[in-house]
């Protein structure tokens, strides 16, 4: 591979930073010998953070900044101080995944020759079960490129394409240790994101994360699902994740309230312009759910109008009359599932 090609592969790795010193060493050890650079800005540590970051082996050019409540205007600092091509946007609770470091350098190299203005979303591994794709966090540095947000921060850049790169992995810790509660995160996150809706009410991706720091019982938080909910399908490529996430949460929301149909009718839609696995399965439940709904109404119906039939008076002037025999079974079929679904639903409660 030529000389250009090497050098537009130098990458520097980016890091904001805040009391980590429960994980910073295991980020550290994950980039040494990985990465050509390591900027690491520190907004206030009180902890051992900068002590350990200073012991480190690791080749760390090391700054400080006061806390401002804005993290896209810390990643766009911290990524002006780098003196490589490209950056890695790595969290101090995160680190790269040791099986991956064997296909780091190529990849890189590899995505440098193939696209060099596309945005590149390794594979994030929450630990808890969930993973991203779709959140970049290698790119080649340009004027245009910045970060924007105070939180749930994004990288903003016009016509850009973002590719996913699943054989590289970053362990992100921050899901499954104390410290969220301990740096009270939920707090500050929701403070933030509070501000930049006011600054910024119809941007789509705020109300996305603002359903993060609300609870079901909130007003507003029906109000976001119900705002989703009325986006027209398919949905557009700049929000469709956005969307696509929301009105499955949406249907959820129905149908643990009970409002089959409503949850039914959202189901289908999304189903009709997103066939996978989770759609299907969404419609299905919905579907069988608002069936079996209609199916309870209507056997109370046929069992009231069995009540009456004690009451009405036979019209002899019929040419044909029923037998109650042929169909008895039938009724007490009706009657055993009411008796049994609504067993079952006073244990459910009780």
């Amino acid at each position: 591979m030529d000389e250009t090609i090497l050098e537009a592969a130098e990458i520097s790795a980016v890091i904001l930073c805040f009391n980590e010193q429960k994980t910073i060493t295991s980020t550290l050890d994950s980039l040494h010998g990985l990465v050509d650079e390591i900027i690491i800005v520190d907004t206030g540590s009180t902890d051992n953070t900068v002590r350990l970051i200073l012991q480190h082996p690791a080749r760390v050019k090391l700054y400080f900044r006061d806390w401002n409540n804005d993290f896209s205007a810390m990643r766009n600092f911290a990524i002006s101080l780098t003196s490589n091509a490209w950056c890695l946007v790595i969290d101090a609770d995160e680190c790269i995944a040791t099986e991956t470091r064997h296909v780091f350098r190529n990849t890189l190299r590899k995505i440098s020759h193939d696209d060099i203005n596309a945005l590149y979303a390794p594979l994030i591994d929450n630990l808890d079960g969930s993973s991203l794709i779709n959140n970049a966090r290698i790119f080649r540095k340009r004027t245009s490129l910045r970060y924007h947000g105070k939180v749930h921060e994004y990288l903003e850049a016009e016509d850009y394409k973002l590719i996913c790169l699943p054989d590289i992995k970053i362990l992100h810790y921050g899901y499954i240790n104390s410290a969220y509660e301990e740096k009270n995160k939920h707090l500050r996150n929701k403070s933030l994101l509070a501000e930049q809706m006011r600054t910024e009410p119809d941007n789509l991706r705020w109300k996305y994360f603002a359903l993060r720091y609300l609870t079901p019982c909130e007003p507003e938080y029906e109000a976001i699902l119900q705002h989703f909910g009325a986006l027209p399908l398919p949905y557009a490529d700049s929000w469709e994740v956005y969307a696509f996430n929301v009105k499955s949460k949406l249907i959820m929301y129905l149908l643990e309230k009970h409002e089959y149909k409503h949850a039914r009718q959202h189901a289908k839609a999304l189903y009709k312009h997103y066939r996978d696995k989770n759609t299907c399965l969404l419609y299905l439940l919905a579907n069988y759910l608002q069936a079996r709904t209609n199916f309870l109404m209507a056997t109370r119906t046929s069992l009231g109008l069995l009540g009456e039939t004690e009451n009405l008076p036979t019209d002899e002037y019929l040419s044909e009359k029923l037998n109650p025999d042929g169909y008895k079974h039938i009724l007490a079929e009706m009657a055993m599932y009411i008796q049994r679904h609504e067993s079952e639903n006073g244990a459910v409660k009780s």
